[in-house]
């Protein structure tokens, strides 16, 4: 487990600044930049640590101003610090760890820096979608 002082490690000024571009103006190319470095990154998720012993960490699911319930996710301690004031429990994770847990949930959206002006939501469908294209690629013989 993780706490914000710990967190300080944690920095993506590339996708930080390609969300910022992104939300000016998307483009396939900036687009592309982004989801580059979401894979490339380390990052904050905040978690539920139990009361109870044997029971295991589980990942905070936050519900949006329109119903919507989604896992969020962090760039930096900034970020983080913006969404929870108070530093809940958090763990530094990859975004390949990251994705382990959110494929295997229901939950249909990840946010990531869900306080920030350039928070971006990207659907469930959308990632699985991604990973599958990416991992047919992988299974292509080499030319």
């Amino acid at each position: 487990m993780a706490t914000p002082e710990s967190t300080d490690q944690v920095k993506n000024p590339e996708l930080d600044s390609a969300m910022v571009r992104l939300k000016a103006g998307p483009t396939p190319e900036v687009s592309a930049q982004v989801l580059q470095a979401l894979f490339r990154g380390t990052f904050i998720a905040p978690v539920q640590v139990p009361t109870e012993p044997n029971k295991g960490v589980s990942m905070v699911v936050m519900r949006g101003a329109d119903g919507q319930v989604a896992l969020p996710l962090f760039t930096n301690t900034e970020k983080y610090l913006k969404f929870s004031p108070n530093g809940m429990s958090c763990t530094i994770m990859t975004f390949g760890q990251f994705l382990q847990n959110f494929l295997r949930s229901k939950v249909p959206f990840l946010v990531v820096n869900p306080a920030s002006e350039e928070a971006l939501a990207i659907p469930q469908q959308q990632i699985r979608e991604i990973v599958a294209n990416a991992n047919a690629r992988r299974q292509q013989p080499a030319k």
